[in-house]
């Protein structure tokens, strides 16, 4: 009527809502032959679709293109379904695969052992993995940390490795063991080592300096040839 006349215009509809386009997506996805955890990157934002209140809240795919190669799709989307006068939307995006690696659940200095009880599990994009990261709980159980290590992290295989057993200049004890004997020895340890590690060890009574292999904590064992290091 005139420029200061504002007509709104409203009909009464239903919401169909991303989550629900989201699954339609991925159940034609998974008939594409795609196995397995994944997740959609979308190139612009999903939005809502609204259909008249007298219509099917429904949505389906009529066009779906995928490449294995480079995880790219495109979609062409219909609400509602099998409807001459449907809404028409077309969905750019990526298919990123999931994979579940274990994880700290909480902020582990260094030199801490790492337990069953410390691990948890974090989904991340397959994609991201760097080849250097643990995938394997029992590559981390019994470790301990070398660095701090974060919460919920994925954690290298640089950031790991097997508990300092004996230290450097610490006392330890020395045995050898026959089927008919134990003899033991106190020495002084000349260098760091994890279990199975062969290291330098001082007796303290005769001075001599001898190597053994790592057994536990502050414990080293001698061959048999190495027994007159005990006297």
């Amino acid at each position: 009527i005139s420029r200061n006349t504002q007509v709104i215009v409203e009909r009464a509809s239903q919401e169909i809502y991303p989550d629900e386009i989201e699954d339609a997506l991925i159940s034609s996805l998974r008939k594409k032959g795609i196995t397995g955890e994944f997740e959609l990157a979308y190139s612009g934002r999903l939005r809502k679709l609204h259909v008249a209140s007298d219509q099917s809240a429904t949505v389906g795919i009529e066009y779906l293109n995928y490449s294995s190669h480079t995880g790219r799709f495109t979609a062409s989307l219909a609400a509602p379904v099998n409807n001459p006068s449907a809404q028409r939307l077309r969905i750019t995006g990526r298919v990123h695969k999931l994979t579940t690696i274990p994880v700290i659940n909480k902020r582990l200095h260094r030199g801490r052992v790492i337990g069953g009880h410390d691990i948890e599990w974090l989904k991340v994009r397959v994609s991201t993995l760097r080849k250097d990261v643990v995938v394997n709980e029992e590559d981390l159980i019994g470790m301990a940390a070398k660095r701090t290590i974060r919460k919920s992290s994925p954690i290298k295989f640089s950031h790991i490795g097997r508990p300092i057993l004996v230290t450097k200049g610490g006392l330890v004890t020395i045995s050898l063991t026959t089927p008919s004997m134990r003899l033991t020895a106190q020495g002084k340890s000349l260098q760091a080592g994890s279990k199975g590690d062969t290291v330098q060890i001082k007796n303290l009574q005769s001075k001599q300096t001898i190597e053994a292999k790592v057994t536990g904590t502050n414990e080293v064992r001698v061959a048999l040839t190495n027994h007159a290091a005990l006297n």
